[in-house]
């Protein structure tokens, strides 16, 4: 198989995840070991100092204690943001209080096309005044400090790393995510608390997993809670660092 080929020159093939691990091993890739990336793990600050620092950043998103829901995904590649943005058409009819951020650097001409397409639709669903798109974002990590949560109901992880960065960055912050249940992205969930899973192309569910969140700071905080636990269990700089180097030892002999 292509995969098989393509691992095959490397005595041992390193998959992030436990779902790629078992897709390479199907194909054919005999050695495959698991090494989950990792983030810093920052000192805890209150959501309030992320959000003084985001009103700083990017005032025009006037956000005071909205709520704020944050998609940081592709808009080329997966049907993500539409979902994203007609989830946020479904949360504003009840919560109209709510702000919605995509921030998507577009890369390539069709993700420009693609964001204009979007805009186009947001102010279909009279999401004008609610819905931003932030292409270079000054400070990422006040914005995800400051969201109440992180959305990414991606149907197709082609051309990103299979446990998104962003995710992760999130999490440590404290900032719960909710996913599609893209196989990579549902493991995720499984290896602690603060991701929430909903099925790939479906505003309905996204929708109604983001009004919990808004409508309960409480359950927010509690989520964003064990997803900085999970960070801290999973994806450690040295914990990473230590297989690598384990492997590196077994490689060489």
């Amino acid at each position: 198989s292509d995969l098989r080929e393509l691992a095959g020159f490397a005595d041992v093939t390193v998959a992030l995840t436990d779902a790629t691990a078992l897709l390479l091993q199907s194909s054919g890739v005999d050695s495959v070991r698991v090494i989950r990336p990792a983030v810093p793990l920052p000192e805890a600050q209150p959501a309030g100092a992320y959000r003084q620092r985001l009103a700083f950043a990017h005032p025009e998103l006037e956000l005071g204690d909205r709520p704020l829901f944050v998609y940081p995904g592709d808009l080329e590649f997966s049907t993500g943001a539409q979902t994203f943005v007609d989830a946020a058409a479904l949360l504003h009819a009840e919560h109209p209080e709510a702000r919605f951020v995509l921030a998507c650097r577009p890369k390539t001409e069709a993700a420009r096309v693609a964001r204009e397409r979007l805009r186009r639709r947001a102010a279909g669903h009279g999401l004008v005044d609610t819905l931003r798109f932030l292409g270079v974002v000054a400070d990422m990590p006040a914005l995800l400090g400051a969201a109440t949560a992180i959305a990414l109901p991606v149907d197709s992880l082609f051309a990103k790393v299979d446990t998104p960065l962003v995710l992760l960055e999130a999490m440590a912050l404290a900032t719960p995510c909710v996913v599609a249940d893209v196989l990579q992205l549902a493991e995720l969930a499984s290896l602690g608390e603060g991701v929430r899973v909903v099925p790939k192309r479906d505003p309905e569910r996204l929708a109604a997993e983001l009004a919990l969140l808004a409508e309960s700071p409480s359950r927010a905080r509690r989520l964003g809670a064990g997803a900085r636990r999970t960070v801290a269990s999973h994806f450690r700089p040295e914990t990473m660092a230590a297989a690598y180097e384990d492997l590196y030892r077994e490689v060489l002999g």
